[in-house]
Formats: structure tokens, sequence, C-alpha cells
């Protein structure tokens, strides 16, 4: 079975590589080639996203059995076919290239980073109340490690992307979601907070949550563990202590305390 130097399979395989080519043959393998080179430099042109950043210029030459085949333009030894192929895959060697920055360990970071001050446990619950005001599922998972686990009432959601399925539920059901959270004790990495939060179900009916939370958070900043108990009390719309437009709660709005809940 042949197996191929590129995943693309216009390109020449192994087995072609290891007979000798008669003049025809190689002048169609290097259309074969140089077809699947445009076909590459087209799709990685059409992947960037800015039009004004500079191209890269592709350079890639064949060498098999020790003669050289280049396009025009390439330069020698951008690739080594001596009967194998390098690393088994077609590779390209450019110039200006672009950079891409890589993540490191700080980017990852969310400040304030534990061990908390009760400064920064303030801050860490206003951001998290900020974030959850916002009902962006993604947005919010962004804040838990990527293996965060979770007990919210009576679920168990384990991992951000059962986090983000979580949260997509929970708020195409509680409308109109207003949350005000309060810190109440810290220690190292550890936060435990007080929240109530009033919303709607679909038929017009208003309740107001209260609950408590208790948070873990990891050397980066990021919640990877929260216990969260619920309990839900209707309301009429009129005792309704929320108004704020939907989104952050204003900075002159009352806290929790403030407002006597």
């Amino acid at each position: 079975m042949d197996r191929h130097v590129a995943s693309d399979s216009s390109l020449i395989t192994m087995d072609h590589l290891q007979q000798p080519l008669t003049p025809m043959q190689s002048f169609r393998r290097d259309q074969k080639n140089a077809l699947a080179l445009t076909k590459m430099t087209a799709r990685r042109r059409a992947c960037r996203r800015s039009d004004n950043a500079e191209r890269p210029s592709l350079a890639i030459s064949f060498r098999h059995n020790g003669s050289s085949s280049a396009f025009p333009g390439a330069s020698p030894g951008a690739m080594d076919w001596n009967g194998s192929c390098c690393c088994g895959f077609m590779t390209e060697t450019t110039t200006n290239a672009i950079s891409t920055p890589q993540p490191t360990a700080a980017s990852a970071d969310r400040p304030p980073l534990p061990p908390f001050t009760r400064e920064t446990a303030i801050q860490k619950v206003r951001l998290a109340e900020d974030s959850w005001n916002s009902r962006d599922p993604e947005k919010v998972a962004l804040g838990y490690s990527v293996d965060s686990r979770w007990r919210n009432r009576a679920e168990f959601p384990a991992g951000r992307a059962a986090i983000i399925e979580f949260l997509e539920r929970k708020w195409a059901k509680e409308l109109e979601y207003r949350l005000i959270k309060e810190l109440w004790a810290f220690t190292g990495n550890h936060i435990a907070v007080r929240f109530a939060y009033e919303w709607r179900d679909d038929s017009g009916n208003w309740f107001r949550s209260y609950g408590n939370e208790n948070w873990e958070y990891d050397e980066h900043g990021l919640n990877r563990l929260r216990y969260a108990c619920i309990n839900d009390l209707p309301i009429a719309e009129r005792d309704r202590k929320f108004h704020w437009p939907l989104g952050r709660r204003p900075d002159d709005h009352p806290g929790l305390t403030d407002l006597g809940l």
C-alpha cells in the first residue's frame, strides 16, 4: 500500500520515489507537486487575517537520489528526499513569516492571585459578579480551570465544556438575571461568598434566589472548586430590588448589606 509523503493525494508516493523515473514521469511529478504547492499557498493566504501582512515567500525543493528538482524561485535544500521523506510530512521553508505569540503560564493568569488579602478577595468577588452578570457562558467559563468541579444545587458539572452547557441551560430559564455577590470570608486560596439574584421565568413569575458559595483557586487565579447552595423565593414584581440595566451592576448601586438582604 502506498505511503503518501503528504496528506494531499496528488503528491508523489514513497513507492514512486524508489523507482527510477523517466523524463516524462519526472515532468508529471513536478507538475503534480507544483499544483499541490499552489493549493497549499492559496489556503494559507485565505486564512490570513490581515490584508496588510507581508506574505511569506515559499521555498521548496526536492532532491531524489542525488538529483535536485526545484520550483522556480525556490531555494535548494528546503526538502530532502533521498529515498525517504523528512518526518513523513511535506514541510515548507518561509521567509518574512508572521510570528505567532505562544501562550505562556503568565498569559493564563486571572489576577488577583492567591494568597488573598481582604482587598484582593473583595476584588475577586466583584470580578466574578461582573462576569456572571454578562450572562455569557463562554466568558464565565474562562474564570474556571479546565478541570474545575462544581456542585450547584443538585448538579455536578466538571470541566469547562460542562460548565458552559450548564450555564446555557440556566440562562435560558432564568430571564432578566441580575446578581449581587458579597464577600463572607477568605483565607489563603479560599473565598466564601453570599449572594442573591433576581430573575423571572418565561411566564412572568419573579424570583429572588439566595445562596452561599465556597471557592478554591489554583495558583493562576482560576476557580477549580465551586460549591453552591441556593434557595428560590417567589416574589411579586413590585418587590424587586435589582433594577439596573442588564449587565454589570453600577458601582453606585447598593450591595446586599445595604439592601438589607
